[in-house]
């Protein structure tokens, strides 16, 4: 699924950046006599702090840049 949407209010203590994201997410449930008994997820959280500008994109590593 794709999950998207606007930072509009404070978040885990952080100030609202006005910023949009959009991310991928997988989640997986396993349900046994109908009760929630495992939950998986993959969700891109960098991309998406990146994104919102609560974080800096990580730099280039050194051994990465040409010669």
């Amino acid at each position: 699924m794709r999950a998207s949407g606007t930072m509009q209010g404070e978040m885990f203590g952080i100030a609202p950046t006005g910023k949009s994201f959009s991310a991928e997410h997988v989640h997986r449930h396993r349900v046994v006599d109908g009760k929630l008994v495992e939950r998986w997820a993959v969700r891109d959280d960098l991309g998406t702090l990146i994104q919102l500008g609560i974080i800096d994109p990580p730099g280039r590593f050194e051994a990465d840049s040409p010669d």
